[in-house]
């Protein structure tokens, strides 16, 4: 992989089985299909460590309630089991409340209820206000869940470029505020270009800066997390969504080997098979974001 994206390095690899922790919280960054990807990542992971406590969830804009959820504190919500059929008119919570509908081995997904991109609320925040509320929530559902590692997760890597926004987008300022708030973390990359944000240009510099920023720590397969969401992501989601898109890749991979492929969103850009088909991932608290 790392020939084509970075020339001049060799892409270390990076294994699951190493993630080791008592209690580890898996977040999507992003919001929406993030969560299917924090799922996968988080069953693999209780596998592999049968005794830790594992918990999952993602990020969404705040709003006065989330109907289906348990509120925890201001920042912080639970899924509720018992309410499964609520039909919320936001599309990460109708979501996770379809994911319930399967059987999984985890406890109910989390929410970190936090502040929207910059650019919806510049009217109200100055920039440096923005990012302490930001702090301040984060920290407070992190405090209450106290994780010893964080897994960030994103699938496509618009937090890794910016994608088709800017630094104050809603997953890069996620990204930037857990380094700030500084408890271990990695931040992982999933099926690298598949949100179709980014062209292979913008995802070979951001991963070049990475590494010379020594943050990177490898490439791994995605086959194995996969399969655990494969059923979920096709029952639920379009084929356009970053899931399915990733299960496709594997598929057709496995089928055809490697080649160029037009992403169906945002910037259509042409992406690596082979790159849809990898996670990578980072020490977050060496990440370049500042």
């Amino acid at each position: 992989m790392l020939k084509k994206l970075m020339n001049k390095y060799e892409m270390p690899k990076f294994s699951i089985s190493d993630v080791k922790g008592d209690n580890i919280f898996v977040l999507g960054i992003g919001g929406g299909s993030d969560v299917i990807g924090a799922y996968g990542f988080a069953s693999t992971i209780q596998k592999l460590n049968p005794k830790a406590i594992i918990n999952y969830g993602l990020c969404v804009s705040r709003k006065e309630n989330y109907l289906g959820f348990k509120k925890i504190n201001f920042s912080l919500y639970q899924h509720d089991n018992l309410q499964k059929s609520i039909n919320n008119f936001h599309t990460s919570l109708e979501l996770i409340q379809k994911m319930a509908e399967f059987n999984t081995d985890l406890p109910s997904p989390f929410l970190i209820s936090r502040l929207p991109k910059y650019e919806k609320v510049s009217n109200k925040y100055h920039l440096t206000d923005f990012y302490l509320n930001l702090q301040s929530e984060f920290s407070n559902a992190l405090n209450h869940i106290n994780p010893d590692l964080i897994i960030a997760i994103d699938m496509g890597g618009d937090s890794l470029t910016c994608g088709i926004e800017d630094e104050n987008s809603f997953d890069r300022s996620g990204l930037r505020i857990l380094k700030r708030i500084g408890k271990p973390f990695i931040y992982i990359v999933f099926g690298v270009g598949c949100d179709g944000e980014s062209t292979t240009d913008m995802i070979v510099t951001a991963l070049e800066k990475e590494h010379e920023a020594k943050a990177l720590f490898g490439e791994f397969n995605l086959n194995d997390i996969v399969d655990l969401t494969r059923s979920m992501s096709k029952s639920i989601l379009k084929d356009d969504r970053t899931p399915n898109i990733i299960a496709n890749a594997i598929s057709s991979y496995q089928n055809s080997g490697d080649r160029m492929i037009v992403i169906p969103r945002h910037r259509k850009p042409q992406i690596p098979l082979s790159w849809i088909t990898k996670g990578v991932a980072f020490d977050g608290l060496k990440l370049s974001i500042e």
